[in-house]
C-alpha cells in the first residue's frame, strides 16, 4: 500500500494499535520490554502499520517508536510472515488497523 497524499502519522498507528489491541499508547512506546510476547506483537504491528501507510523511513519509524531500524525492519518481516502463515488473530489485527488509520487519520491523530 502507498502513502497517501496526506498520509496518517505514526502516532495515530500507533494509537490505532492500541485502540484494537487493548495495550495503552504508552506502553507500545515505550522503551521496556514488559511482558515480552504481550506488547512485542502489538509493538510489531505498530511499526508495520507505519511502515503501510505513513511513507516513514524505517529509522524515523524506530526513532518514535524508541527502536533501531533493524528492530523495525524485523518487526515488519515479522508481522507479514504471521499474516502469511495464516495467523488468524494478526490477520485481524492488521487487517483492522489499515481500515481505521485509512478510513480517516486525522480522526484517529485528535484522540491524542
Amino acid at each position: 500500500m502507498s502513502a497517501a497524499p496526506n498520509p496518517p502519522t505514526i502516532c495515530a498507528c500507533v494509537q490505532t494499535v492500541s485502540r484494537i489491541t487493548g495495550i495503552p499508547y504508552e506502553h507500545i512506546i515505550g522503551a521496556g520490554r514488559r511482558s515480552g510476547r504481550s506488547l512485542g506483537r502489538p509493538r510489531q504491528l505498530a511499526m508495520w502499520l507505519a511502515h503501510k501507510v505513513t511513507g516513514k523511513s524505517l529509522g524515523q519509524i524506530g526513532l518514535v517508536m524508541d527502536r533501531d531500524h533493524t528492530t523495525v525492519m524485523y518487526a515488519i518481516r515479522r508481522i507479514d510472515t504471521l499474516r502469511d502463515e495464516g495467523d488468524r488473530k494478526m490477520i485481524e489485527w492488521s487487517d483492522a488497523a489499515l481500515r481505521q488509520v485509512m478510513a480517516d487519520p486525522r480522526q484517529v491523530e485528535m484522540a491524542l
